[in-house]
């Protein structure tokens, strides 16, 4: 106990930024951890001077630089350390997301200054009306390669636009160097540079030639060196894809794209592959593993079939079938033909495919993604979907360790999507993927959203899915493009897509931002936490004290903000900040709120507020006996609104508050009772009588048994 003190004391002697540089160096459960054992450094995660920039730096490490980017422009609401908390817990668990209002619609956004695109008739964003596109993050850009624009050349193309939604900007940058044939339903790939490599000496050659024929500034490297302007870029590599002739691009005619910081200027590079290229092919998917330095691909098809690549993937390694993927070194420029094998099954001569129930087989328009393995530490190619040689593929995942080339199978049991085509796979954070979309068999939009857990391979139910102002739209339910398939979801941002319209399928420009949790508001006239404005988020409780006399009943922050009765302990702290001297006061004075509050239902009329005993009596008037069906109950809440009863949660999954104030009053103790009417009545416990009953019963039950066994038994020993 005195070490505990001591170590209190010690803490709170320290500055508020001393105590912010110690929590920054530590990881987010270690954190709360910390938090729960030491009141002092709970206030500092929650309250303190630099609590909104400790779980915002967690967030960007979970989340990653973009939507964090994105809630920081949320104003007085990024400005709370209740936000950014609300969002790292939401993002670990994945049960919520909203499509956040911080997304700028595509007529709002303006052309990027210095870039190519502020010459074109059209608005900008004309540039993100394209499907069958990428769209790769660069930091906080969005770098948009190819595909089928509505205001471009027929078939395909190959522009490049960088989108900043922080900003509100899209521009097109100024390349230079030849531009590959245009395409679609191509991978494009972010890899980084290894200086010395073959490709950091072909693209320094070509960024040096391009500044030195038109101009360009040169970025600086890493050691302040324009020598190394190649690694202070972006770099991606482009290759397969369908061209507008109906031919395939193949693996071996490998584009490099480099991009200045900024996303001003680029340039064009064809670097030249050697090994053993895949066949040409589209609706492949590729991914980057090893830190960029390697590139998998796996898949695809030519001509809409998959026997070419049946042809091309599928070799005969010691008289048996097996499955290939290609492995790019990326700075190398070699690729590698790779035979993977099934775990825990051996292969069979003259099958279609080695160990069909744990191999994926050859597919197209697959989606995949990189994990680390949760078992053996390897990085691993998770596969998703796609269509396969008997029609649309399930979303059963499938394994491939990368330092053994095995697949695994995820588990086939649970919750499993519906079998869809043309959708887009979002990855949220290191444990959480989000399905968005597609079309089924029937070729009928889904407009869903999944969440697949990495670490287990397993699909939980869909996520709650909110709008924008915060209403309940249900679980998985559909989004504001319901019907757009073929778009891209990278980092929270969804981007193009198309639509089936009575003459064909319609390019639209869409733009649209999904981020984990309850809506966040991005008009910075709300003094709420997101939490008092989430539907379901708003279940908030009134907290008793251990001993249970209902003497301490404390007011949650988010409800004692929205109270208004001015005698509360939420009340009578703003009051009292205020410069008031009570809360007994005017208007103040037997007014009942702060029970259940929530968020109103769409169109409810306000109403006046009732006392505890009329709701009551409300209560019991719409009972049983009262012939009227009592589907929600209505609490009276500070505005008067009436409120459905939130479903009932249970202790874990409250989060706990702190009270505003440390004032009691006869007012909070109103407030207490009329929360305990609205409780869920605790289980009823059994009496010595009930208890005597069962056990007699359990008596009976086993006593039959045994005159049932008696026979048996005395057969048995005459036959002994």
């Amino acid at each position: 106990m005195a070490a505990s003190a001591a170590a209190g004391s010690a803490l709170e002697r320290l500055d508020a930024e001393a105590l912010d540089l110690v929590l920054r160096r530590l990881d987010a459960a270690d954190v709360g951890r910390l938090a729960a054992t030491c009141r002092h450094l709970q206030r500092a995660t929650r309250t303190g001077q630099h609590a909104a920039h400790l779980w915002r730096s967690h967030c960007a490490a979970l989340l990653g630089e973009l939507p964090v980017a994105i809630v920081s422009r949320a104003g007085a609401a990024a400005a709370r350390a209740g936000t950014w908390h609300r969002l790292y817990c939401s993002a670990r668990t994945m049960d919520a997301a909203h499509w956040s209002p911080g997304a700028p619609a595509p007529s709002q956004l303006a052309w990027a200054p210095g870039g190519a695109g502020a010459c074109h008739a059209s608005p900008p964003g004309a540039l993100l009306a394209r499907t069958g596109h990428t769209a790769t993050p660069a930091g906080r850009l969005l770098v948009l390669v190819g595909g089928a624009l509505r205001d471009g050349p027929a078939g395909a193309s190959m522009n490049v636009a960088v989108l900043d939604v922080v900003s509100r900007r899209v521009g097109e940058p100024r390349m230079h160097g030849p531009a590959p044939p245009p395409r679609r339903h191509h991978c494009t790939v972010a890899v980084s540079l290894e200086p010395g490599s073959p490709l950091h000496a072909q693209l320094l050659g070509a960024v040096h030639a391009a500044a030195a024929a038109h101009g360009e500034a040169l970025p600086a490297g890493a050691a302040g060196q324009r020598d190394d302007a190649a690694c202070a870029g972006s770099t991606l590599l482009v290759m397969c894809g369908l061209c507008p002739d109906g031919a395939e691009a193949g693996g071996g005619e490998l584009h490099a794209l480099w991009l200045a910081p900024g996303g001003g200027w680029g340039v064009w590079h064809r670097a030249a592959a050697g090994g053993a290229p895949p066949a040409p092919r589209a609706y492949a998917c590729a991914k980057a593993v090893s830190g960029g330095r390697r590139v998998l691909l796996y898949g695809g098809c030519v001509g809409g079939s998959l026997e070419g690549i049946v042809e091309a993937d599928v070799s005969e390694v010691g008289g048996y079938l097996l499955l290939c993927v290609y492995v790019l070194d990326a700075n190398d420029l070699t690729w590698r033909r790779e035979p993977t094998r099934p775990l825990g099954e051996p292969p069979r001569p003259g099958h279609d495919m080695a160990g069909p129930s744990t191999c994926p087989g050859p597919r197209k328009q697959a989606m995949c993604c990189a994990r680390a393995s949760p078992v053996t530490g390897h990085e691993e190619l998770v596969v998703l979907g796609g269509c396969g040689a008997d029609g649309l593929a399930s979303y059963v995942p499938y394994a491939l360790d990368l330092t053994t080339f095995i697949w695994v199978k995820g588990p086939v049991l649970g919750y499993l999507p519906a079998a869809r085509d043309a959708a887009a796979l979002m990855r949220v954070t290191r444990d959480w993927l989000l399905l968005l979309g597609g079309v089924d068999a029937r070729g009928q939009p889904r407009g869903d959203v999944q969440r697949l857990h990495l670490p287990t391979l397993a699909w939980k139910p869909a996520p709650l899915l909110l709008g924008a102002g915060g209403g309940d739209a249900g679980r998985g339910a559909r989004p504001p493009g319901l019907d757009t398939v073929d778009c891209t979801a990278t980092c929270g941002v969804v981007v193009g897509g198309s639509r089936q319209g009575p003459y064909g399928d319609a390019i639209l420009p869409r733009l649209e931002v999904l981020l984990p949790g309850p809506p966040i508001p991005f008009d910075g006239a709300l003094e709420e936490p997101p939490d008092a404005l989430g539907g379901v988020f708003a279940h908030q409780r009134l907290a008793r004290d251990d001993d249970g006399d209902g003497d301490a009943w404390q007011l949650p922050a988010a409800a004692a903000a929205a109270c208004h009765c001015g005698s509360c302990c939420g009340c009578l702290a703003a009051r009292a900040a205020a410069g008031c001297g009570g809360g007994n006061c005017g208007g103040c004075r037997g007014s009942v709120c702060g029970v259940l509050p929530g968020w109103p239902e769409a169109g409810a009329a306000p109403a006046a507020a009732a006392p505890p005993d009329a709701a009551a009596a409300a209560s019991a008037a719409s009972g049983p006996g009262s012939g009227q069906p009592a589907k929600h109950a209505a609490a009276p809440t500070a505005d008067g609104l009436a409120q459905r009863r939130p479903a009932a949660r249970s202790s874990s999954e409250i989060e706990p508050v702190e009270c505003l104030g440390e004032t009691t009053c006869g007012a909070a103790r109103q407030r207490a009772e009329a929360a305990r009417q609205w409780a869920p009545a605790p289980p009823a416990r059994a009496s010595g009588r009930d208890l005597l009953l069962q056990a007699l019963a359990a008596a009976a039950v086993l006593a039959v048994g045994l005159l049932l066994c008696l026979p048996a038994m005395r057969l048995q020993a005459a036959l002994e």
